[in-house]
């Protein structure tokens, strides 16, 4: 990332994050407007403390390709696990791709 870049994360930790089939939700708790709005991009984090992982999520791109969803769960992939190496490519490229679509 070269100019300063800003982001916000609701952040999640537990076991009662993670769904029967292994995947993970994060709760839209009423925020799902002021995410979907929001003029910084929002990026779902959950903790699982069995494997120690953190997962992420695009809220923000999430909720305007579901215009409808006001309330309920965002799906967060398994596999879509925040370290150093996806930090640096997917997340970054994420994010990017976020900025560019909240400055048009």
């Amino acid at each position: 990332m070269g100019a300063q870049q800003f982001l916000r994360t609701p952040n999640k930790s537990g076991r009662s994050y993670r769904t029967a089939d292994g995947e993970y939700s994060l709760p839209v708790e009423g925020h799902a407007n002021n995410w979907r709005h929001s003029t910084v991009p929002i990026f779902g984090l959950v903790y699982d403390p069995d494997d120690g992982l953190i997962r992420w999520c695009d809220v923000t791109g999430h909720l305007r390709a579901n215009p409808d969803q006001d309330a309920g769960m965002i799906r967060v992939n398994r596999d879509a696990i925040l370290n150093e190496g996806s930090l640096r490519s997917e997340f970054t490229s994420a994010v990017a791709s976020i900025q560019t679509l909240l400055a048009q």
